[in-house]
């Protein structure tokens, strides 16, 4: 699988960070295997977008390669969805 996180440009390291780490762990934990990360920039998106009350016309993007369950991939899913950068 290719996961693609859509953060805010505004996230910080240390929350980019964590966020990976809590994904990476379902993974791993899960009989996953991670295979690289990519920065794929800030780039503006399609049409604004509001998450936790705020608006956003650009994103950070980041692509992570990965070999997991399907379990595993509908888990990172709830975690993205639930995090805050």
């Amino acid at each position: 699988y290719n996961l693609l996180l859509v953060a805010a440009p505004r996230a910080s390291k240390q929350e980019l960070l964590t966020t990976f780490r809590k994904v990476g762990r379902e993974i791993v934990d899960r009989g996953g295997v991670i295979r690289g990360f990519k920065n794929l920039g800030i780039r503006h998106l399609p049409q604004r977008m509001r998450r936790h009350g705020l608006i956003c016309n650009e994103a950070r993007f980041l692509e992570m390669r990965t070999d997991c369950s399907s379990e595993a991939r509908s888990l990172c899913d709830i975690i993205l969805k639930d995090e805050t950068c």
